[in-house]
């Protein structure tokens, strides 16, 4: 990265930092996701704004403090004698930070980063996950532990299918690539799922602290160990680790690829295929951000440490270690999305959630405008939440990279490891700030490198000011912020009635769980071969009532053999629009649940029986379901199923006469949602007894 490049991308992070850009973003074109990608970004944005004004306060007043010392030390003679202690602090924790070895120093901060990691898994999140993403993905990576492609549910789909599952040929599975599915299935096998997320972080930083020696050997030892040890503590990673999303593969493949790059870089043929190995593996996990990070942190390296002919040399072996996981990703695309190319993305929501400038899955426009927003509202999110700080790190990173007279050699590969992903990420619909989460390292490097060459370069005021700018930075974050952080993740009790069902009690059971109305009627659609895009688009668009029954007619014609089609189905709006009919306006149901009414059109009886079972609440299916048996892996656990009344349920019962049968709702009396006996629940759920066998 030349000096102009790496000014350019220090002045854009800058901007996207600093700038409200996200404002760019309006929720009447963004719809929610905009919405709540706006209101976290501006909340945020507020807390570096005033944070960093306190800061800059008590960076002054240091460096007033600072100054009177030196004037007294010429005084008398004796040089600086400013607020000692906190050189002398620092100078002891530098010291004990640089005396291990640089391997024992990575494999102790590997195991610290894997423990804090497991606490939180094991602690805050009590063994549970808490996103849709990580649900599906163990699910689908429990039948690969069994050696098959997916469930065998195909005649009764929509009792189990949930957000990003799909039923295809091969069986019922998750949209989502190998790499990762892989690596949890691997801890499914001894049922330890939820190490493979504290795992995999361990391995992120340990090599992470590994190859930043390599990368900036001599003098920037310490900042690099400081760098690392930062890593291990974020609790923006530490809340990530705890879970079980690709990010984790994702991170610790990109570790494990610069580590072995730069071991290659003295010729050695087996570090060039094992960076191969370790880049084909973070492809198979996150494909987008395996062909951005893998490259540039493997080839990037022997390009700037050899030059062309460094690439040459090391091209083959590297290329060779990449083979298998390509092989592998382009058979599995094959077996289950129909073709090598075809990733499970794009078959569950269409061309809507390719890369590029077009609509989403929820029909909203994504053009350069909400590319910019967006990308802010990332970017300002991360650079507060990687530390929990009031100063933003992507604005000291930033900061280095425009301002910095020269750059360690090195520096260019971690600056291209920071901005990659969020370059590529501009170019895809969908935002958080964990999808940066791959370069958190760098990021941290990068704000460390900023803060280690203003100490080198400054006289003792400014030095003992951003002394203490650091000291009021980290002390606010640790004491304030991310206490707040993690306590927010904590699961409340509310939360857990919801998403908990006592296994003693639940043994062996078949368990219907009854989900809202608005969820049965999107698993039926998805159960009848529709895509996810029209779904989102069409449930926005239609009354409640005529959707369930368009719903139940599409799958009662699917499941005689005969395609759907507008002649043979009720008639509803399928426009792929963002925007709501002006007839079409939103209601709460009898238990709070949102519907859609067309005031024209009168509900039947089945639609408000529909709606009246939903008066107590609902629960959704997600949580519950990947906790218990699934079809065709069953061993004595509960059975979680979709709750669609008496009727529609009797395909089930009589598909497992051997179980208890239970339903998991909210009573007639109120109170938390419980495990009721079938006949009990389906008289006040749906005001009818129904048979339990």
């Amino acid at each position: 990265m030349g000096a102009w490049s790496r000014r350019i991308a220090g002045l854009a992070l800058l901007l996207l930092s600093v700038l409200p850009l996200y404002r760019l973003l309006t929720p009447d074109r963004t719809g929610p996701w905009g919405a709540q990608a706006l209101d976290r970004a501006d909340l945020s944005w507020s807390v570096t704004v005033w944070g960093s004004l306190v800061v800059l306060l008590f960076a002054a007043l240091g460096g007033l403090w600072g100054r009177q010392g030196a004037r007294r030390g010429d005084r008398e003679g004796r040089g600086p004698r400013g607020p000692s202690f906190l050189a002398r602090s620092a100078s002891r924790i530098a010291e004990r930070i640089a005396a291990p070895p640089g391997r024992a120093f990575a494999i102790a901060v590997g195991a610290l980063a894997g423990g804090l990691a497991l606490a939180v898994a094991l602690g805050i999140y009590r063994g549970l996950l808490t996103n849709v993403d990580e649900m599906t993905s163990l699910i689908h990576a429990r039948y690969l532990a069994a050696g098959l492609l997916g469930g065998p549910v195909t005649d009764a789909a929509e009792a189990w299918l949930v957000p990003n599952m799909l039923v295809v040929d091969a069986g019922w599975i998750s949209q989502y690539p190998p790499g990762h599915l892989g690596v949890l299935a691997a801890f499914s096998r001894f049922g330890a799922w939820w190490a493979a997320g504290p795992l995999s972080f361990a391995v992120m930083v340990g090599f992470s602290a590994a190859a930043f020696e390599r990368l900036l050997p001599g003098r920037r030892r310490v900042a690099v160990r400081v760098a690392a040890l930062l890593l291990a503590v974020s609790p923006f990673a530490l809340l990530l680790a705890g879970g079980a999303l690709s990010h984790l593969s994702a991170g610790a493949a990109a570790a494990v690829a610069l580590y072995c790059a730069l071991r290659a870089g003295r010729g050695g043929w087996g570090w060039a295929f094992a960076a191969g190995l370790a880049v084909g593996a973070m492809v198979l996990a996150r494909p987008w951000t395996g062909l951005l990070l893998g490259p540039a942190l493997t080839l990037g390296v022997w390009w700037a440490r050899g030059g062309v002919w460094a690439v040459v040399r090391a091209l083959g072996p590297w290329v060779a270690g990449g083979i298998p996981f390509a092989v592998v990703l382009l058979a599995y695309n094959d077996a289950l999305f129909g073709g090598p190319f075809t990733l499970g993305y794009e078959v569950l929501y269409g061309p809507a959630h390719r890369l590029g400038f077009h609509a989403d899955p929820w029909s909203s426009p994504y053009g350069l405008l909400e590319a910019i927003g967006y990308t802010a509202s990332d970017v300002v999110q991360f650079g507060t939440a990687l530390l929990e700080t009031p100063v933003s790190l992507t604005v000291l990173a930033g900061a280095y990279l425009l301002l910095a007279r020269r750059l360690d050699p090195g520096v260019a590969v971690v600056a291209a490891w920071a901005v990659l992903p969020v370059l590529g990420n501009a170019l895809y619909w969908f935002h958080q700030p964990r999808m940066l989460f791959e370069a958190a390292p760098a990021f941290l490097l990068l704000a460390v490198l900023g803060v280690a060459v203003l100490l080198e370069r400054s006289g003792p005021a400014v030095r003992t000011g951003t002394w203490c700018a650091v000291a009021t930075t980290l002390v606010v974050g640790a004491v304030a912020f991310a206490p707040a952080r993690f306590q927010g993740y904590a699961w409340s009790d509310e939360t857990l009635s919801r998403i908990t069902v006592s296994e003693e009690a639940a043994e062996g059971a078949l368990v219907f769980v009854h989900t809202s109305w608005n969820e049965r009627i999107a698993a039926s659609l998805q159960a009848a071969g529709m895509r996810n895009d029209s779904i989102q688009a069409i449930v926005r668009r239609n009354d409640s009532c005529r959707l369930h029954e368009y719903a139940r007619a599409r799958l009662a014609t699917v499941r005689s053999g005969a395609p759907p089609s507008a002649e043979s189905l009720p008639p509803i709006d399928l426009a792929q629009t963002p925007d709501h009919p002006a007839n079409v306006a939103r209601a709460r149901g009898p238990g709070g649940v949102i519907v859609l009414q067309d005031a024209r059109r009168p509900w039947s009886a089945e639609c408000r029986r529909e709606a009246r079972s939903d008066s107590h609440g609902a629960v959704a299916l997600a949580p519950l379901l990947w906790q218990g048996d699934l079809p065709g892996l069953e061993g004595g656990k509960p059975l979680f199923v979709r709750d669609f009344g008496p009727g529609h349920n009797g395909t089930l019962l009589s598909r497992y006469p051997d179980r208890p049968v239970l339903v998991f709702a909210y009573g007639a009396a109120g109170g938390a949602p419980a495990l009721h006996p079938y006949e009990e629940a389906m008289g006040f759920l749906w005001e009818q007894p129904g048979p339990a066998s």
